[in-house]
């Protein structure tokens, strides 16, 4: 598993991967996978994918992100990657980058095309919380949601994509705009992931 802590200053790289290791090591070793640290993107094109079963992007600044990834078109690898079977996980901006603009970043400012690997047009928000959606985010989700589908995932839950269907396992529904009518994405609690 490859670690990526894109976004963070040299001084806390050592924190970053200790909190790593300490929160996944066991585990991964039960199921015999090590952990590989990289704390400079480009080092993934000396990657031979072969020795890769997934991929752990951690949060940040998405813009800053996405435009690292496109230098030396390490976002095409990626989706290369993804394509033959490698496992991506995104927390914070390392998810919201795979959908079709990182707009629903506070952080950013204007449509800023993300990598896009979903058949539909469909962009991804992290840290929902009704309770907090400010007015800005709310106007971004309605903008974007007259050309496609906004999946705003809350703290305690994630999204699994197979490449077909788009399923929410944790412990809260994420909430879909589209077209700007509100629904939530029901909970899979089959684990079958």
């Amino acid at each position: 598993l490859l670690y990526l802590p894109h976004d963070l200053p040299k001084s806390r790289f050592e924190s970053a991967n200790n909190w790593f290791n300490n929160a996944y090591r066991m585990r991964l070793e039960e199921i015999g996978c090590q952990i590989r640290t990289v704390f400079d993107i480009n080092q993934l094109l000396e990657v031979d994918p072969e020795q890769v079963a997934g991929v752990y992007m951690g949060g940040g600044n998405t813009l800053r992100l996405i435009e690292n990834l496109r230098v030396n078109d390490v976002d095409q690898l990626l989706v290369r990657w993804l394509n033959d079977g490698v496992v991506m996980y995104g927390g914070s901006a390392g998810a919201i980058i795979w959908g079709a603009d990182i707009y629903t970043a506070s952080e950013v400012r204007k449509h800023t095309p993300g990598i896009n690997i979903f058949p539909e047009t469909t962009f991804i928000a992290c840290h929902y919380d009704e309770d907090s959606l400010n007015q800005v985010m709310q106007r971004r989700f309605a903008i974007l949601s007259h050309t496609g589908k906004v999946i705003a995932i809350p703290e305690e839950t994630g999204l699994f994509y197979n490449g077909t269907d788009i399923k929410a396992i944790g412990d809260k529904e994420p909430l879909v705009v589209e077209h700007e009518s509100k629904s939530t994405l029901c909970l899979d609690k089959s684990n079958a992931v």
